[in-house]
């Protein structure tokens, strides 16, 4: 199933998970909120969450759909990171 989960540290994109820092070091722009939860899958739902408050968001979420699509770019940067051992 296609889908979205950002959590405190991570983000897992269609089942592939990957560090917040990597992510955001591809998309600069992706709308953080500390310590906040989003879980996003095309079609059914979209959400944040803190506690116990849960936001319904927007959908479609466009900026969503095309993370969505962006799972080989964060493959092949997490490969060049771990590779050429740097920090971002």
């Amino acid at each position: 199933m296609r889908s979205f989960v950002q959590d405190r540290d991570s983000v897992n994109i269609n089942g592939k998970e990957f560090s917040l820092e990597l992510f955001l070091a591809l998309k600069p722009d992706y709308p953080l909120r500390d310590g906040w939860k989003r879980v996003y899958v095309p079609n059914k739902r979209h959400y944040i969450t803190k506690n116990r408050a849960v936001l319904p968001q927007k959908m479609p979420w466009d900026l969503g759909d095309d993370y969505l699509t962006r799972v080989s770019d964060l493959v092949y940067l997490k490969d060049y990171v771990d590779k050429e051992k740097i920090s971002l």
